[in-house]
């Protein structure tokens, strides 16, 4: 996977803060030919791209469930597996899964959902060669061969056992089988309750509510999402009547009132450390990190409302959180004192550091960085800080291109050292979904490199129940006490602001996709 297609697959969009919408846009749905029922959102950034295999990307929340749907789904608030386009599924060997699928179903474009539908979209999303830099792909752990058992019976094999295959197909969204095999498309057909409506790049894109939908009919006939970079912008088009849902929003920009809905995204906010280049390579230096920073005052004093301290990357919900492990504490004469020793031994701790964040990332990410920065810098480190566009974010998020597709090789050691924040969230309630990522030295963006990591999760990812649970806490335990390539700062909460004019009330898949049938009006529409 070369760094120059990531860039085509990838666009950088950067929208500024005072982009403003077309004079249709007046307010919440305003010009729309049917204002009373269109649902305008303010949402952070718009996304990179509307290809489906990318949609479990949190900029492209609209398009989960409500245009593109998968086989299987997560209930809200409890992450147990539910059904969605597959009605049942079953393990009939350790390779071998047999679905059921829905009767009734069609794509937006007429094309019948059956078990052929399914196989084209499973292959196209997860292999195809043209599109190997789908997103989702990293999501299913295991190689799939789907194939046809009848008209509404669909069968897939895994080249080894995957026991929560089910649950890593909740992330992969279907699509019709005429939608190009082995292009990206930017005109998603699925078969949501919403089709694809437009996309005015900077501006805002729309989805429209369709009648032929197997389910419930949602309530609003239009939704328009629009873009904003600034989290007091996004609250004042709601409080204006402009917008109906802004989020996320900062706590200085909250109601007092209960228009203002907090919700967690399960998502943890962390430090990556470039453990294979110098002043890193010595965990005393790695482990002085850690004493340094002040937790408790990152949450308390910049997020309040919107974050609490972290231990662990991962939050209680996934089996691979420890139970009562508490990391680190912090100790700024610990930190100074690990500095200076490993500054007697040589170890060049004065060389400038990068610590580099996605500018924006949330409400008070950048402050988060900048404190942090000072609180490292008060160790006796050089650290300097970044904030960039994704773009040139992501170059530093993934591994170089390793020899074999979808393999990676190691970090250059002779890089700037570069601290990279990271922003995770795991709704599925099982670490395959993050530990495979961050702890393995086979991890696209890891840069841990610990043989007993590696084989606990690999362990963990062939086991079932409480002995998966078992292996992924050991596995986590191992890489915190023992490596601390990861530095774990807040648990990252979000607030929502929605207008009068309508009722939801967001939970903890929102933060990925926001399900409009659950967006109703508090008063009947025109």
């Amino acid at each position: 996977m070369s760094r120059s297609r990531r860039r085509r697959l990838l666009p950088v969009l950067g929208i500024a803060a005072s982009l403003a919408l077309v004079a249709s846009c007046g307010g919440a749905g305003a010009g729309t030919g049917d204002s009373g029922t269109t649902v305008t959102i303010a949402f952070q950034t718009e996304p990179e791209n509307v290809e489906p295999c990318n949609s479990q990307d949190a900029r492209a929340v609209v398009l989960r469930h409500n245009v593109v749907q998968p086989l299987t789904d997560l209930d809200p608030n409890t992450s147990d597996l539910i059904p969605e386009l597959a009605l049942s599924w079953e393990r009939q060997d350790p390779t071998t899964w047999i679905f059921k699928l829905r009767p009734g179903v069609t794509f937006h474009d007429g094309a019948p959902f059956n078990a052929a539908a399914a196989v084209f979209g499973l292959n196209r999303t997860l292999n195809e060669k043209a599109l190997e830099e789908c997103t989702t792909r990293g999501k299913v752990n295991t190689k799939v061969t789907p194939s046809v058992v009848d008209d509404l019976t669909l069968k897939v094999v895994t080249d080894e056992p995957d026991p929560i295959l089910p649950r890593e197909l909740s992330y992969v969204d279907l699509v019709s089988p005429n939608t190009p095999a082995t292009e990206y498309t930017d005109h998603p057909i699925g078969t949501g309750p919403y089709t694809w409506g437009s996309w005015n790049r900077g501006q805002f894109l729309e989805i429209n509510r369709w009648d032929g939908y197997w389910g419930d009919k949602p309530a609003a006939t239009k939704v328009r999402v629009v873009a904003r970079t600034e989290a007091s912008v996004r609250a004042n088009m709601v409080k204006t009547g402009e917008a109906d849902i802004a989020f996320p929003v900062a706590e200085a920009d909250a109601t007092q009132d209960d228009r203002t809905r907090p919700f967690t995204e399960n998502r943890v906010f962390f430090l990556r450390l470039p453990i294979q280049t110098a002043p890193f390579t010595d965990l005393r230096v790695r482990q002085a990190v850690s004493y340094a920073i002040n937790k408790d005052q990152l949450a308390s004093a910049i997020m309040k409302r919107t974050g609490r301290p972290a231990a662990q990357i991962v939050t209680e919900t996934v089996n691979g959180f420890v139970p009562g492990y508490q990391g680190l504490p912090f100790d700024p004469a610990k930190a100074k004192e690990l500095v200076a020793a490993a500054r007697a031994d040589g170890v060049p701790v004065g060389a400038p550091v990068d610590l580099v964040t996605e500018a924006g990332k949330f409400a008070g990410s950048d402050e988060i960085v900048q404190a942090v920065q000072q609180m490292l810098r008060d160790a006796g480190l050089n650290v300097n800080m970044r904030a960039v566009e994704l773009g040139a974010w992501r170059e530093l998020l993934f591994k170089p291109a390793g020899p074999e597709p979808s393999t990676f090789g190691p970090f250059p050691p002779h890089q700037t050292p570069t601290i990279l924040t990271v922003s995770h969230d795991n709704v599925a309630g099982d670490a395959a979904f993050t530990f495979p990522t961050y702890l393995t030295s086979r991890g696209c963006c890891t840069t841990a490199n610990s043989p007993a990591v590696d084989q606990l999760v690999a362990q963990a990812q062939a086991a079932e129940g409480d002995e998966r649970a078992r292996l992924f806490q050991q596995a986590a335990q191992t890489e915190y006490t023992q490596e601390n390539a990861l530095v774990p700062l807040v648990e990252q909460l979000s607030l929502m602001l929605v207008s009068d004019r309508i009722e939801y009330q967001p939970n903890g898949l929102t933060g990925a996709q926001l399900l409009l049938k659950d967006v109703s009006f508090t008063a009947p529409s025109p």
